[in-house]
């Protein structure tokens, strides 16, 4: 499986405001199966922090478009230390774009859970989105919100042509 993104820890951390998702701009091929979306999180003493991880297609203008997948819901005990965490998705094909936003969509403690970055201008996007533990965001942005944390967020991902292909014959035979 091949992989794509910030593999390392940064070393600043985002507390994550209610409702929100947050998603970082990730260099891909252009077609590709995406399996799970890894992040460096930590929860911060008081309370849990719910979260699920997105991902959106590329807009074609560097902007993140459709949605392309939702991870289940992820409850980050109280006072959680810093650890990565890794958040399957249904096998979700992409084609003919060159980027994956990936992130965090924050649920209802404030602040509760934090996301290790480093500064990089241009590097992602948030949105007010209300939480859900078991549907989906908004299907495409509304806002654009420019940030510049460079996230400790990576893709895993089936690569090229021939892994779109297959996964789309064995669908076509059920």
């Amino acid at each position: 499986m091949a992989q794509a993104g910030k593999k390392d820890i940064g070393g600043t951390f985002n507390s994550n405001s209610v409702d929100t998702k947050e998603v970082y701009k990730i260099p891909v091929p252009s077609k590709g199966i995406l399996r799970s979306i890894t992040m460096a999180l930590r929860c911060q003493a008081g309370s849990s922090g719910a979260i699920r991880a997105v991902a959106y297609a590329d807009d074609g203008t560097g902007k993140p478009g459709a949605l392309l997948a939702v991870g289940p819901e992820v409850v980050l005990p109280a006072g959680a230390g810093l650890t990565w965490i890794d958040f399957p998705v249904p096998a979700t094909p992409w084609s003919g774009i060159s980027f994956v936003h990936a992130g965090i969509w924050a649920g209802a403690t404030t602040n509760q859970t934090q996301l290790a970055y480093d500064t990089l201008a241009g590097a992602g996007y948030w949105e007010a989105n209300t939480y859900s533990s078991g549907g989906n965001p908004l299907a495409t942005w509304t806002a654009f919100n420019a940030h510049t944390h460079g996230g400790s967020v990576y893709i895993n991902y089936s690569g090229g042509i021939m892994a779109v292909l297959r996964m789309r014959l064995r669908q076509r035979r059920r």
